[in-house]
């Protein structure tokens, strides 16, 4: 007895994305992959921090209270 699993469920073997071609072995990243999306996220979190510390680094105020 097996159940039928939606084609919208599985995991394809491999996608392309911005970041290159992504390769999947049983729904799991192979190691290529997992470090492109380590890489990924810490650009990602650089980023972010940068835009948020932009609006407080062109404030006067901010500037004066500094000193």
């Amino acid at each position: 007895m097996t159940t039928d699993i939606r084609a919208s469920l599985v995991t394809p073997d491999t996608v392309e994305t911005r970041i290159g071609t992504l390769k999947f072995v049983d729904g799991f990243p192979d190691d290529a992959t997992a470090r492109r999306f380590t890489t990924n996220l810490d650009f990602q979190r650089g980023l972010q921090a940068y835009l948020t510390s932009l609006p407080p680094r062109f404030d006067p105020g901010f500037s004066r209270k500094l000193r």
